[in-house]
């Protein structure tokens, strides 16, 4: 795979305020909810020292709560 320069702000990647905020989860839950496999893995980038999330499947997850709960027709 090619090098490609990441940066904090990179549209792909979310960190973890970011997944906080966008979810409305503790950290804790977040992680609790990796361990059951039921929220998205996080991802370790080593050049910039950083945990991250991929930004698509935080946002797939979150709307797949909003239509669990069956308020999806409200979006």
């Amino acid at each position: 795979m090619p090098y490609q320069n990441v940066s904090h702000s990179d549209p792909k990647w979310m960190r973890l305020p970011e997944v906080i905020e966008a979810t409305t989860l503790s950290k804790a839950t977040i992680y609790r909810k990796m361990d059951a496999g039921i929220f998205p893995q996080s991802h370790r980038l080593r050049d910039i020292r950083a945990v991250v999330w991929f930004r698509d499947e935080v946002m797939k997850w979150k709307r797949d709560q909003v239509v669990s709960e069956g308020i999806g027709d409200l979006l």
